[in-house]
């Protein structure tokens, strides 16, 4: 499964005072792990704001304030950028996404790519 390192946060945003992870989804629920821990399901219409960057999907995990996972039809936008795979984690607290699929597809303005791996800084 390919893999694209996305960190398309700028470093000044992420050293001033640090902005809420915003998200939004038609359900949401929690669920209990263990006896002392749960996590947040996310389920149809994710969407995730973050530091001027969107990340929409069908599902999502919230397992603390900064970290999500995104399942099917994962789309991340930062202005003209947007990636396209299957899977994606992401970690507010160091402004990066990681996106997963067996060929990931890049569109910047008018140009687009596609690639098995791609580091984005």
């Amino acid at each position: 499964m390919g893999l694209l390192f996305c960190s398309v946060f700028s470093r000044a945003q992420q050293q001033s005072r640090r902005a809420d992870v915003d998200y939004t989804a038609d359900v949401v629920y929690p669920v209990k792990i263990g006896l002392d821990s749960s996590v947040v399901c996310l389920v149809g219409n994710v969407m995730l704001h973050h530091n001027g960057a969107v990340l929409t999907c069908d599902s999502a995990v919230r397992y603390s304030p900064d970290y999500f996972e995104f399942f099917h039809r994962v789309v991340v936008n930062k202005d003209s950028i947007y990636v396209y795979g299957d899977k994606a984690d992401y970690n507010g607290a160091i402004n990066t996404a990681r996106i997963y699929a067996p060929i990931i597809k890049v569109v910047d303005g008018d140009i687009t790519m596609y690639t098995y791996r791609f580091a984005f800084d």
